[in-house]
């Protein structure tokens, strides 16, 4: 694995350079405090630039395994991507990088923005420096996983059960986020970066240093500039690991979700190895599309075998064989209808001794018609789709009903007894809304589930309570 002893053998040598100088401060500073009270401030000025000075090895040696033509160019070829409007107002949609004379490789979500423009508007790619100039995007491509897997994910959130403190933490899962645009003009795109060689990349480590350009805006003083002249930053770092899409062990071949310690900015940024050749597309993990963060300062990126899969046109025969794998992946795992009904039952279980037993359960769509219009909690009206189920119940039992969306999609759930509510579950954002109900006599219950207006399905369950025999 000739890469991979290369990039160690360069960490071995500035790891020795420094540990020497570390090892001659020791010597140095032993006995300091006592040091510095008996000989006063001007020794006490030695050992500061003693310090100064190993600051100042560290910076040069941590230089080492990143050349300066490296940094050069990697920051020459980290774009800005910006969408202007008809009427010229400007916004950011991220970075890319060239790797072709009029191709760039960015980020699927990004790809996508391109695909979703106003009337009038256009996506842009800018060089960066103050006279760059900026190319218009003709065509955006985002890799078909990831879409795909998306909507895998979102047929059920996936869940780690056995992670007491976690169990949902699979819920946040993405892959392929990858994606090109092309550009039209006679002029090509420069610098154009490397993608690394496919056996390179299998290679890829922990530990192995990278170089990333990108642009942090969020909280950045002079952020909001960067649509004019754009700048990137430039950040060093090492591999902290690779898993698969779940971050789950795996074959080097689907080991393609990469963590590092250098911060993404707004995702596409290039990271490159000490070779310069382009190993990963940063991606910045998204909640509710909301960003992701985390105390560990973790940054993620896709491998970049996921671009050449879809530069080359080989990327939609693979989708097949990856839900095939993301399939077993989750075959330890418990889908969220498996993990949560149970909890809710746990839940609402009214003695500890008491068994659910299940009376029914059945799918219904949420269609057209069943469209309906409703006052939302500004006073407005607004359109919900929602559906009628007529119930039973028994006197002195104890039921439970729950709604369960298929997607995600959220729900509320209304029990109407004796012409009035006699219970409800209209938190928001979830998929699951539940009740229980003990009726004091026979009587027929109306129950409403509440969704938004789209298409959903749902599973409709009834359970009643049977206590211990005695």
């Amino acid at each position: 694995m000739e890469f991979e002893r290369r990039e160690k053998e360069q960490f071995r040598r500035r790891f020795l350079a420094i540990n020497a100088v570390s090892f001659a401060l020791v010597l140095l500073f032993g006995g300091s405090a006592g040091y510095l009270y008996l000989y006063g401030k001007s020794d006490a000025r030695r050992i500061s630039d003693a310090i100064r000075s190993l600051n100042e090895k560290q910076a040069r040696e941590a230089t080492e395994d990143i050349g300066a033509d490296v940094r050069d160019k990697l920051l020459q070829s980290t774009y800005f991507v910006i969408i202007r409007d008809s009427v010229g107002r400007e916004m950011v949609a991220g970075a890319a990088s060239p790797v072709a004379p009029h191709t760039l490789a960015t980020t699927a979500r990004t790809a996508q923005m391109g695909q979703k423009l106003d009337p009038g508007a256009k996506m842009l790619v800018r060089a960066p420096g103050p006279q760059a100039r900026s190319f218009e995007v003709v065509e955006a491509r985002e890799h078909p996983g990831y879409d795909a897997f998306e909507r895998f994910i979102a047929q059920d959130p996936t869940y780690a059960a056995v992670a007491r403190q976690c169990a949902e933490c699979l819920h946040q899962a993405r892959a392929y986020n990858v994606g090109i645009l092309r550009v039209d003009g006679a002029t090509p795109l420069s610098p154009i970066l490397d993608i690394a060689r496919r056996e390179d990349l299998l290679e890829l480590r922990a530990g192995l240093p990278i170089a990333l350009a990108a642009y942090p805006m969020e909280n950045i003083a002079g952020g909001n500039v960067q649509a004019l002249w754009a700048t990137p930053t430039f950040g060093r770092g090492v591999i902290t690991g690779i898993t698969d899409m779940f971050s789950l062990p795996a074959p080097p071949t689907r080991r393609r979700s990469i963590r590092n310690n250098v911060p993404a900015g707004r995702g596409g940024g290039p990271i490159v190895g000490a070779n310069g050749r382009l190993l990963a597309i940063a991606d910045v993990p998204l909640t509710s599309a909301v960003r992701a963060p985390n105390l560990s300062t973790t940054s993620y990126a896709e491998r970049a075998d996921l671009l050449l899969d879809l530069i080359s046109g080989v990327a939609d025969s693979t989708v097949d064989s990856e839900r095939v794998y993301w399939s077993k992946q989750i075959e330890n795992l418990k889908q969220g209808f498996d993990f949560i009904v149970p909890e809710i039952l746990n839940a609402l279980r009214p003695n500890r001794e008491d068994t659910p037993l299940l009376l029914s359960q059945q799918k219904f769509p949420l269609a057209a018609a069943d469209q309906v219009r409703v006052m939302d909690n500004t006073g407005r009206q607004v359109l919900r789709r929602q559906k009628h189920h007529a119930i039973r119940l028994l006197a002195e039992t104890h039921y439970a009903i729950i709604a369960y969306a298929e997607g995600g999609a959220p729900l509320e759930l209304y029990l109407m007894a004796g012409g009035k509510i006699a219970e409800k579950d209209d938190r928001q954002g979830i998929w699951y809304p539940n009740t229980s109900y003990t009726s004091a006599h026979d009587t027929e219950a109306d129950v409403f589930v509440l969704g938004e207006d789209a298409d959903v399905t749902y599973n409709l369950l009834y359970y009643v309570w049977k206590p211990p025999a005695s």
